[in-house]
């Protein structure tokens, strides 16, 4: 199972939509759950529901998360050594997520990207992947920090 996940703050209806028309297409043949949160585009292929009181269930499930790259969700991933593609919500303030995954991936294996339409070009790819941790991984601490501050 693919689970798709938007994150609770912001609607990302571009990736949820992205996902929802490669699932009508077979190019995704696995089952997907999407969490689609304060979304409008509500999938007419794939599961969804908008909240839910915890996803660590689905989490654990999934072979693979595909998620909004904001950072609760991308370091818990990371935390869990969890396979998953990252897409940076455009929404997002002053394209954090984009800052945010870049400098991330040099120090975590995962793929991230900024084009929701790319999701689907990098299936194969995230299959490869091997999921790990924070290759400095007393760094999650001071990230945590950081980010609360």
């Amino acid at each position: 199972m693919i689970l798709v996940t938007t994150g609770s703050t912001m609607p990302f209806d571009s990736l949820v939509a992205a996902i929802d028309e490669a699932v009508n297409r077979a190019e995704i043949t696995e089952k997907v759950i999407c969490q689609i949160g304060n979304g409008g585009y509500q999938p007419q292929h794939c599961e969804h529901f908008r909240f839910q009181e915890s996803i660590d269930p689905l989490i654990d499930e999934a072979s693979l998360v595909i998620t909004h790259g904001g950072t609760g969700t991308v370091t818990d991933l990371i935390k869990r050594e969890k396979r998953f593609i990252a897409v940076a919500n455009p929404m997002g303030a002053d394209n954090h997520q984009v800052e945010f995954l870049a400098k991330l991936a040099t120090i975590s294996n995962f793929i991230w990207t900024d084009e929701p339409t790319s999701v689907v070009a990098l299936l194969k790819k995230s299959e490869k992947i091997k999921p790990s941790g924070l290759l400095t991984p007393s760094l999650f601490d001071d990230l945590k920090t950081y980010i609360s501050a």
